[in-house]
């Protein structure tokens, strides 16, 4: 059941890669094509980010260093079940672990520039139409 959800979180179009870590670090399960013998250090690009804020509440997502144009999402995993509603949980210790959604911004990226562009040539004909209505009156 896991798996399947995991396959098709993976599918939505912008998400390049879900994985499930326990608490120490080691890829239990993730995407199809994601090897799952691998294990996250605290020191890893892709880790660091989050952990180099020791003392301070961890974001629930960030870009990436190594690559901007990702952001990657991350929730802890409750081992209480009344804990699933808090954005944070204060003791990572009663964690069973965290899932990781890492996102491409790209296309959203995109979809914003269109936008932008759109915008500013709607707003240089108007700006054209009230210049030429004021030169004439």
């Amino acid at each position: 059941m896991v798996r399947q959800i995991l396959g098709d979180v993976g599918q939505i179009s912008n998400v390049q890669q879900v994985q499930v870590l326990d608490t120490s670090g080691k890829v239990i399960a993730g995407s199809p094509n994601l090897e799952t013998a691998i294990t996250h250090y605290v020191n890893d690009p892709g880790c660091y980010e989050c952990h180099r804020l020791r003392g301070k509440a961890l974001p629930n997502s960030i870009r990436l260093e190594a690559n901007p144009e990702v952001l990657r999402v991350i929730l802890p995993i409750q081992s209480d079940q009344t804990c699933t509603n808090c954005s944070q949980n204060d003791d990572p210790q009663s964690n069973l672990g965290i899932l990781l959604i890492d996102i491409s911004m790209a296309d959203i990226h995109q979809h914003l520039f269109d936008d932008l562009r759109v915008n500013l040539a709607v707003l240089a004909l108007v700006s054209a139409l009230l210049h030429r209505e004021c030169i004439i009156y």
